[in-house]
């Protein structure tokens, strides 16, 4: 009997002190370059400890116990390898040690040999600037296999000969947050680079990153096989494609800003959707310089976007040149574009082919507003696919506004849509006994297919444009690519002109707002002259009186229009539904566009 309880009374003590091990306390531990030492006896707020990766080796977390270190402002020349458990604070003030990251820097240094800091899983590395890391792959921080976050970081001037300048993930979970990811450089994804795995995003700054001397063809951020979402981003000016998803991975990217890369976002043989962005003013000799979408496996979805200011520039490859400044989409098994505004897409004077939205492959195009810019070029789709463009309004561009070429069976069919003012509103090129696209309840300004299936050829009678004025000042945001033009002469009540589009030297621009004697418009037009120049104001939505209002087939027809209205919401004969991107709505217009959800 004793030895049974001199047994359990044993075992009873050996369950409190892993109870007691399990439960221990995290526990705060301080480094200051500055006035620190390295020695075991020190690590407190009053005796810090001088080196990072001192600190870590002789701080143990555990699941049940996640220590932290502090790390006081300096420039710590460093290559850091984290362990377990033990997350990394920097942006402390010496002695005080109040945080303010912004006032207080703390800087990693890679010191060009490896990775600046490798990461490591439950941790969370907070406050710091990386720099100066160089490697095969991860320049600025390592992640391989781990589940960790990464926040409030500026990541830049790192390098990898391979994948990853700022950022390398392989496999695991790993969360970015509030980063500036700026000037690293690398063979393939630039900023980061991610292979399998999942990934989530938010708040990151993508800015000025670049290839490595001889490469080309990559992007600022990289996703290889793996599942990545990015909301509320920015690329911005980098040397390069600002994402790029391959080999099954899925993208998700929604309320970002794409602007000013050589290149916006693309999907070779993957998953994409792109909700409520901005894609402006990207320049490449590529196809598809706004979004690019490829292969028999891939599929895309583009929704509540404004896709505008784009252009495709001279390169190599001339076949290529020109085709889809806003959109190219080659061989998904499904792609959808839903609720977007084009505007001001354009190819180089020169190019072969001019054309916004190249699609060669089966497509659902609905609620569009195309304008001022270049338009559709639909071809070589496969047999017993159906393509369907519905209540879109295509009106003022510089080439035709659906040009087709087929010499397929397969099914095409326009649906709803207003064609008016275009070069040429409809050019179609059957070639080999291609089958001729079905037109029901349109309205085609040049006459096409008039009277055939409820087709008409009208005036569409948008709302009234107000006068013209001049510009006075020109300014730029560059951080959010908009562009303000200061029209005193003029005053408008504020926030009337949203939604509508602005025309100055026969180029449109989208508005997003205005004031009493400012007009607010998406991309960049600053440089292009326009102090001075006469601007005029249009609006394609519908009036009362046009005859475009119910006048719609309810076959195929979305149940809103482009800003997020039902359809139909009003009309003289009961269930029918207007032509045109927009369902007409009594005075006065309250439009609040689906897009202003993007910030």
């Amino acid at each position: 009997m004793k030895t049974r309880r001199s047994r359990t009374a044993s075992f009873g003590v050996i369950l409190w002190l892993m109870a007691l091990a399990a439960s221990a306390p995290a526990e705060t531990y301080y480094v200051d370059g500055t006035s620190g030492v390295d020695s075991p006896s020190r690590g407190t707020s009053n005796q810090p400890w001088k080196s990072i990766n001192y600190a870590f080796d002789h701080v143990t977390g555990s699941g049940a116990s996640h220590h932290s270190i502090y790390v006081a402002s300096g420039i710590y020349q460093e290559n850091v390898v984290m362990d377990p458990y033990e997350s990394l604070y920097g942006g402390y003030a010496p002695s005080t040690w109040v945080r303010n990251p912004a006032v207080y820097e703390t800087t990693i240094d890679g010191r060009s040999q490896q990775h600046a800091v490798v990461c490591a899983n439950g941790t969370v590395i907070d406050g710091f600037v990386i720099s100066g890391g160089s490697s095969d792959n991860g320049g600025g921080l390592y992640c391989s296999n781990i589940s960790c976050t990464i926040s409030d970081n500026i990541i830049n001037g790192n390098v990898a000969l391979q994948n990853g300048g700022g950022i390398y993930i392989n496999g695991g979970n790993v969360t970015v947050t509030s980063c500036t990811i700026e000037g690293n450089v690398a063979a393939v994804g630039a900023g980061i680079y991610q292979s399998g795995g999942s990934t989530s995003l938010s708040g990151i700054r993508f800015v000025g990153n670049s290839h490595v001397v001889g490469r080309t063809g990559s992007s600022a951020f990289h996703v290889v096989g793996g599942i990545s979402t990015l909301t509320n981003c920015r690329f911005l000016r980098n040397n390069m494609c600002g994402a790029i998803v391959q080999d099954l991975g899925t993208l998700t990217v929604t309320n970002s800003v794409i602007a000013e890369n050589v290149g916006g976002l693309e999907c070779a043989h993957g998953n994409i959707v792109v909700r409520g962005c901005l894609i402006s003013n990207n320049a490449s000799p590529k196809e598809g310089v706004g979004i690019k979408c490829y292969g028999i496996e891939a599929t895309g979805a583009v929704e509540n976007c404004i896709i505008c200011n784009n252009k495709t520039t001279p390169g190599p490859i001339i076949q290529q040149m020109g085709i889809g400044s806003a959109i190219r989409s080659v061989e998904p098994s499904n792609f959808t574009v839903r609720d977007c505004v084009f505007a001001n897409n354009v190819s180089f004077p020169d190019c072969p082919s001019h054309n916004a939205l190249y699609l060669g492959t089966p497509v659902i195009v609905e609620n569009c507003m195309i304008v001022g810019g270049e338009s559709f070029f639909l071809e070589r789709i496969g047999q017993d696919e159906e393509t369907r463009l519905v209540n879109n309004t295509i009106v003022k561009n510089g080439t035709p506004g659906f040009r087709y070429k087929t010499n397929s069976q397969n099914t095409v069919r326009l649906t709803n849509d207003i064609l008016w003012g275009n070069s040429d509103d409809i050019s179609i090129d059957l070639g080999f006994g291609g089958k001729a696209p079905l037109v029901s309840c349109c309205n085609i300004g040049d006459g096409d297919f008039n009277g055939e299936n409820g087709t008409i050829s009208v005036n569409p009678d948008f709302w009234t444009k107000p006068d013209a004025g001049s510009i006075s000042q020109v300014s730029y945001d560059s951080e959010n690519c908009l562009t303000t033009f200061d029209v005193s002469d003029r005053s408008f009540a504020a926030g009337k002109l949203k939604g509508c589009f602005l025309w100055v030297e026969n180029t449109s621009y989208y508005v997003k707002t205005n004031t009493v004697s400012t007009i607010t418009v998406y991309g960049n037009a600053s440089g292009m002259g326009y102090v001075g120049k006469q601007y005029s104001l249009e609006d394609y939505h519908l009036i009362q009186e046009s005859l475009c209002v119910d006048v719609g087939s309810s076959a195929n027809a979305p149940n809103h229009d482009i800003d997020g209205d039902p359809r139909p919401i009003f009309g003289r004969i009961a269930n029918k539904v207007d032509i045109g991107a927009d369902e007409y709505k009594p005075p006065p217009p309250t439009r609040v566009p689906a897009w202003t959800r993007f910030r």
